[in-house]
């Protein structure tokens, strides 16, 4: 038997509400339900949420056929499992189940980000640093960008690196717009013995620069967004879509090309994303 959305989802709201011996229960129930057959005749099947991360991994791994991979939701499990176990404080377990979670799926962000709190706990800022390298390469929008730096900030703050903290935080709401990052860059700036700079968003840059921390875009995501673009440029020619997919695709053409135009900032990239919501306005009119 197959496991659907709707198992998973109630696996998160039992994680959610705190009810981890049961989110446990059932994740072993999935598991037991599941077809985790881990090879086939390509080699792993791996479970990649979408196309898009499935492209992804294959510029990353410099794989230039498609991988075999079916949506089987066992990286989400090993996820969940790890996520519980960190809630529990047992660190070996949840790390174990994490790094599982990433043989399923190698570029599953949220994996990372636990792994980047696992070591952040343990104080093991080598492990972060390696960590922190790998997950940037499969952040895939601003606001992941944005998470891992927040996440470094707190790496600075342990480690009394409170300048630098400060300007990392103020990089991250650069990229994106983060609420919670208000309070910490107040409490930072409120340390007396420190000498905080309170720099202007061209200072805070031109720190982050200096300290060889600039986010710089990765290739690999660059040339996955394009790929996906071109695929559904290809599908939205196609005679035969229904009012229901043309929206649908043209959705995400307007997401791809939104992101593409803040990875790339080009004019190219911004006429499109443009023409992507001229399209997707008028289709939905019809709608009306």
């Amino acid at each position: 038997m197959n496991i659907e959305v709707c198992d998973i989802n109630n696996v998160y709201k039992l994680i959610k509400d705190k009810k981890y011996e049961l989110a446990e229960q059932e994740i072993d129930r999935l598991f037991q339900k599941s077809d985790n057959s881990e090879i086939g005749s390509k080699g792993r099947i791996y479970d990649f949420e979408n196309d898009f991360q499935m492209i992804l991994y294959c510029n990353i791994s410099k794989n230039k056929s498609r991988l075999e991979w079916k949506r089987s939701f066992i990286s989400d499990l090993y996820y969940q499992k790890g996520f519980i176990f960190l809630e529990k404080q047992q660190y070996e377990n949840a790390m174990e189940n994490l790094k599982e979670s990433l043989k399923w799926n190698p570029v599953k962000f949220q994996s990372y980000m636990e792994i980047l709190e696992i070591y952040t706990r343990m104080k093991d800022w080598n492990k972060f640093e390696e960590y922190f390298t790998k997950a940037i390469k499969v952040a895939i929008k601003p606001e992941e960008i944005s998470k891992l730096y927040r996440k470094y900030a707190y790496l600075c703050i342990e480690t009394n690196e409170y300048e630098k903290a400060y300007n990392v935080l103020r990089y991250s709401s650069l990229i994106y717009y983060r609420e919670e990052n208000i309070n910490e860059i107040k409490y930072l700036s409120s340390i007396e013995k420190i000498n905080l700079k309170l720099s202007p968003d061209i200072g805070c840059i031109n720190y982050i620069r200096e300290s060889g921390l600039e986010y710089n875009v990765q290739p690999e995501i660059i040339n996955t967004y394009i790929s996906i673009a071109n695929l559904l440029e290809e599908q939205l020619v196609k005679n035969e879509l229904n009012h229901e997919s043309k929206i649908n695709i043209l959705y995400r053409l307007v997401d791809i090309y939104t992101n593409l135009y803040i990875f790339n900032g080009d004019n190219k990239t911004h006429n499109l994303q443009m023409e992507a919501i001229k399209k997707y306005s008028e289709e939905l009119k019809k709608s009306e």
